[in-house]
């Protein structure tokens, strides 16, 4: 099944870049106005332009990082060539990795900022 693991490998590479891609946006999107439409909303991030600054910058910085090591993480399965279903599997569990990743790290920055300004 040479073609289904070569398309799991473009997938996760094409992936991470646009997690690096994602992060350069959220990084700009740190300077607009909190909005509806683009940039790292939550609770949190949302409830004052600082908050929604820093969410944003540091999310994007995190995502950046983190496409960055899927990519590496997909060179290093591309290289092993191990079972496509494997493969299949890592790949999905990298992808899901990351989004957890960045979310649980950004509330966690936010939640210790939110601490201290108490």
């Amino acid at each position: 099944m040479i073609g289904g693991w070569l398309m799991g490998q473009i997938v996760l590479v094409v992936m991470s870049l646009v997690y690096i891609f994602c992060g350069i946006f959220l990084q700009k999107a740190a300077e607009k106005d909190i909005n509806e439409t683009f940039g790292y909303r939550t609770e949190r991030s949302v409830k004052n332009k600082e908050t929604w600054k820093f969410a944003n910058e540091y999310s994007g910085k995190l995502l950046i990082k983190c496409g960055i090591v899927s990519a590496v993480l997909a060179l290093v399965l591309a290289v092993i060539r191990c079972n496509w279903i494997v493969c299949c599997a890592a790949e999905a569990a990298i992808l899901a990795a990351v989004v957890a990743i960045v979310i649980i790290f950004t509330e966690k920055q936010l939640k210790m900022r939110e601490k201290e300004d108490k």
